[in-house]
């Protein structure tokens, strides 16, 4: 069939997607631009959080945010602004402002929830 009727097609599916960026500022770290993760990205940062038999790491938690911090962050050309040598770096800075940038990094790529105005 040639028709899809109005449903995706493999073909349309499977073209190029263009990256999605969004600028968030992060109270006492400054402005970031985030860019948006494929699939494939997003299950290696969520594998990374479970050890072979598929338990939560401690350690693992311990980097969480930082893992998403650079596998999100990026410059103006969309380069990843941190490598996995930031990690340890990422870790001395104060939690609370690490956890907001890596909550609007998980926001951003689809990877976190919204808070639901109602639950509070």
């Amino acid at each position: 069939m040639s028709e899809t009727n109005g449903y995706m097609s493999p073909a349309e599916l499977f073209t190029p997607q263009k990256r999605v960026f969004a600028d968030v500022d992060i109270e006492g770290l400054g402005r970031f631009r985030l860019r948006d993760l494929t699939a494939e990205e997003a299950a290696g940062y969520a594998a990374d959080r479970f050890n072979k038999q598929g338990e939560l790491r401690r350690a693992g938690l311990i980097s969480a945010n930082a893992r998403i911090i650079i596998i999100c962050c990026v410059d103006g050309e969309g380069n990843l602004l941190f490598g996995r040598d930031d990690v340890a770096k990422l870790q001395t800075l104060p939690a609370g402002k690490v956890a907001a940038l890596a909550e609007a990094c998980l926001l951003h790529s689809g990877l976190g929830e919204e808070e639901d105005a109602a639950k509070n």
